[in-house]
């Protein structure tokens, strides 16, 4: 962008005068403070919860980096110790002996187009001898009142329900709002939650989509109630609570996690988020700013890859609208008034949401803050669902090109598409059939053939809106070999379909999956996944547990009718290839 490179630079090194100039202050130093008191204390409290690749991280560093591996005890007991005696002299003659001159480099990158407007280095050289010259001090802005004003009326827990096969409470609070509780020991600093309500951008027709699309990331830039975005993580300072928003196509919803000890906190920041999203011009401003400089940036200088993707989505897409790669004069078209109206209609209605947490609470404790925090939440009784926009890929077989790029390089995307019927059999053996593929694909065609940078197979199926399922097989290689690789990989689904897999290949994928299925079982995450999952999908919650068994129930016959059916469905093959050899090819 004309004039970035000036000022970008310009406003680093005027930043890094006024640390030197004037330091930093009392206020910033102690929130630093508390920032790493509180990381390390997190580490100290998960000490039995640690999986062995942290240890393994450490004791790499200790003998690679030269770090002392401390352990995780010793570590916060010096940090308790250490960290009150650090003072604000100390850390304020740092940047006076950091930067220097004498330890200076500076490397400016950008097209090849803009080469001619490049700044020379005597150019270079004199904004940084001309920098922070009129530097003041700055001025740490801290709010000392509460995020919330006044506590809301809450309400109260009307109905509870056990599920004790899985350890859930579900409970309804007087607004309607449901909230579905799994405590763990899993972890013993941790909650993690989401929540869901239909609706989503579906509802909004396309000449708001964007507006919609953008709406609760245009919401997040202005912070909550009387907190600016900065100020807000200020607030939060020595504080473990993360809680972001999210306005989907289907859904709309919350997510995030927390310490016990901060509950309450990220419950108010539930509710903050749901009545008093703050609008903040100016930042919105930079931020559609910078949005729009990288669309600029990206169709200037289009990556290969990222053309590629574009590509295959819109194709996927069936070229609806709403699967096109965003412009940079569609950031022109957002109405901020309008994108944070929508956010408010898509949090408007607490009735309509339900609420997961899993993690190390007591449900008892824990009930006083949903039902004074959710539980008050405003509510209109209606329940809304999503509308079908019937985007589906496009049918039979599609073949689509990209020419794009100077490297030797060659990539592929094959992607097998329809309909489906989901039950939880035919989503384990769809399952099955990525896991064995990917062991077949790398043996056959990466080691075998020796033929590709990387290959890999990918299978999802979805309910909603309509039952359908995709699955993909990507790879790279060199242009030479693309369509000789394609014939390959076909082969071998080919015979996936009349014969179906290898004994030892089903068998190995078993014995993964059962692996992968004991780690998960004790994973915070991995169960609000799987209760949301179900809940959204109206399936049961309990059969979570049946997944071992169905892994067990899966044959060389079943995959084989599996493949049958998936490989049989709509096929979209694209391929990316230099452009010399789209060049070659019209000649």
């Amino acid at each position: 962008k004309n004039g970035g490179i000036e000022k970008g630079l310009k406003a680093v090194l005027d930043e890094n005068a006024r640390v030197a100039k004037f330091g930093f202050t009392a206020t910033e130093l102690e929130r630093a403070k508390q920032n790493l008191l509180t990381g390390t204390e997190k580490r100290f409290k998960e000490k039995d919860k640690t999986k062995s690749e942290a240890f393994a991280m450490e004791y790499m560093n200790d003998f690679i980096n030269d770090v002392p591996s401390m352990g995780v005890e010793k570590n916060f007991e010096f940090v308790k110790a250490e960290l009150p005696g650090i003072t604000l002299e100390e850390v304020n003659a740092l940047p006076k002996t950091l930067l220097t001159k004498e330890n200076r480099a500076v490397i400016v990158m950008a097209p090849e187009k803009d080469k001619a407007t490049l700044p020379k280095e005597a150019q270079l050289l004199d904004w940084i001898d001309n920098s922070g010259q009129n530097v003041t001090a700055y001025v740490d802005e801290v709010i000392s009142k509460p995020l919330l004003a006044a506590a809301p009326k809450a309400g109260k827990v009307t109905a509870e329900k056990q599920i004790p096969e899985i350890g859930v409470t579900e409970l309804t609070l007087s607004n309607g709002l449901k909230v579905v509780l799994k405590p763990t020991d899993f972890k013993n600093d941790e909650v993690v939650f989401s929540s869901y309500s239909f609706g989503g951008t579906s509802l909004y027709p396309l000449a708001d989509y964007i507006d919609a699309d953008q709406s609760n990331v245009i919401a997040a830039q202005g912070g909550v109630a009387e907190f600016s975005a900065t100020q807000l993580k200020k607030y939060l300072t020595g504080k473990v609570a993360n809680v972001s928003t999210y306005v989907g196509e289907l859904t709309e919803g919350m997510n995030g996690s927390f310490s016990p000890k901060d509950a309450e906190t990220a419950l108010q920041l539930i509710y903050a988020n749901f009545v008093m999203p703050r609008k903040d011009p100016e930042v919105i401003k930079g931020y559609l700013g910078n949005m729009k400089d990288e669309l600029e940036q990206k169709f200037a200088t289009p990556d290969p890859q990222g053309v590629f993707f574009d590509t295959l989505s819109a194709v996927m897409g069936g070229y609806n609208p709403r699967r096109l790669p965003m412009k940079p004069a569609d950031v022109d078209k957002i109405n901020v008034d309008k994108a944070m109206r929508i956010y408010k209609e898509r949090f408007a209605n607490a009735s309509d949401f339900t609420f997961f947490f899993v993690g190390n609470f007591k449900v008892d404790e824990f009930k006083p803050l949903l039902e004074k925090y959710l539980g008050s939440l405003p509510s209109t009784g209606k329940k809304e669902t999503y509308k079908d926009l019937n985007i589906r890929p496009l049918k039979g077989k599609v073949n689509k090109t990209v020419y794009r790029g100077i490297d030797d390089k060659a990539a592929a995307q094959l992607v097998y598409s329809g309909d489906f019927v989901y039950t939880p059999e035919n989503e384990t053996n769809l399952s099955a059939i990525e896991e064995i593929l990917n062991i077949k694909l790398i043996d056959e065609i990466r080691e075998k053939e020796s033929g590709v940078y990387y290959i890999y197979a990918q299978a999802s199926a979805e309910k909603l809106p309509k039952p359908h399922y995709t699955l993909s097989i990507g790879y790279g290689t060199n242009p030479g070999r693309i369509e000789e690789l394609a014939t390959k990989t076909l082969a071998i689904l080919n015979d996936m379909k009349k014969n179906g897999p290898s004994q030892a290949d089903l068998d190995k994928y078993k014995i993964e999956t059962k692996r992968q299925l004991e780690v998960q079982m004790k994973e915070n995450r991995f169960w609000l996944g799987s209760l949301s999952s179900s809940y959204q999908k109206s399936e049961d919650p309990k059969d979570v547990l049946k997944e071992m068994k169905l892994v067990d129930q899966v044959t060389v016959a079943s995959v084989k009718a599996m493949a049958a059916k998936v490989f049989g469905g709509n096929l979209i093959k694209a391929v990316l290839l230099p452009e010399k050899k789209q060049a070659t090819s019209s000649k």
